[in-house]
C-alpha cells in the first residue's frame, strides 16, 4: 500500500490503521509499544504482540501478575507505537486500556502460536529462576503434554482492549519529507489535523 496523499485520508481512522497493520497467513506478529505510567507517575514502557484490531480498538494480553496489569488498573491511559521502518510509517495510539472478558481473552489465546501459547504458561518468576537446563526441561515437558490437544489457557492470562482517543499516523512520501496526520476523537467525532513532521 502506498502512502495516500493528503485528501485521500479518510475520515476515521480505525479503517486504515487496519490496513496499516493487516497480516499475512504465515507472518510473524506485529509488535507494539505499550507506554504506560507506575505509581510515582514515571513512564514505562515494553513491546508486546498487538493481538488484534477492531472497531472496538487495539488489544494486548499478557500475565495478571505483570507490573503492566497494577499500573493499567491505577493508571488506565495508555499510549502505543508501532513502527515499519522499511515503509518509513510509525502509528501512535493514546486512549484508554479496558480490561477484557474471559471469553475475549480465551478467543485471543486460541489464536496465538504454539511457542506463546507455552510462553504464557512458562514466563513466570519461578521457572525464569531456573538454570538452563531445568528451563529447557520444564518447557519440553510442557510441550510434549500437549502434543494432542490444544496448550489450555493459565487462568492468570488477560488482555485489554485500548479505545483510541487519538491516532497520529507518521509517513514519508518521496519529494515531499514526513507529515504526520493527527485524529482526534471527541464528543462521538473524530477531526483530523495534518502536521508538520
Amino acid at each position: 500500500m502506498t502512502t495516500p496523499a493528503a485528501p485521500a485520508w479518510p475520515a476515521e481512522p480505525l479503517a486504515l490503521l487496519q490496513q496499516w497493520c493487516a497480516r499475512e497467513p504465515g507472518d510473524a506478529p506485529l509488535l507494539m509499544t505499550v507506554c504506560t505510567s507506575d505509581a510515582e507517575g514515571l513512564p514505562d514502557a515494553r513491546t508486546l504482540v498487538l493481538s488484534g484490531i477492531d472497531e472496538g480498538g487495539l488489544s494486548f494480553h499478557t500475565d495478571e501478575l505483570a507490573a503492566k496489569v497494577a499500573q493499567l488498573a491505577a493508571r488506565p491511559d495508555v499510549a502505543l507505537v508501532l513502527t515499519w521502518p522499511a515503509l518509513a510509517r510509525q502509528v501512535v495510539v493514546r486512549g484508554r486500556a479496558v480490561r477484557q472478558d474471559p471469553p475475549e481473552a480465551q478467543r485471543a489465546f486460541d489464536s496465538r502460536p504454539r511457542h506463546l501459547q507455552l510462553l504464557a504458561w512458562l514466563n513466570t518468576a519461578e521457572v525464569v529462576g531456573l538454570n538452563e537446563s531445568e528451563r529447557r526441561a520444564r518447557w519440553e515437558e510442557l510441550d510434549a503434554a500437549h502434543t494432542d490437544s490444544a496448550v489450555p489457557m493459565p487462568k492468570r492470562w488477560t488482555g485489554y482492549s485500548v479505545l483510541p482517543t487519538e491516532v497520529t499516523f507518521w509517513s514519508v512520501r518521496a519529494g515531499l519529507g514526513s507529515e504526520r496526520h493527527r485524529y482526534r476523537h471527541d464528543a462521538g467525532v473524530w477531526s483530523c489535523a495534518t502536521l508538520p513532521g
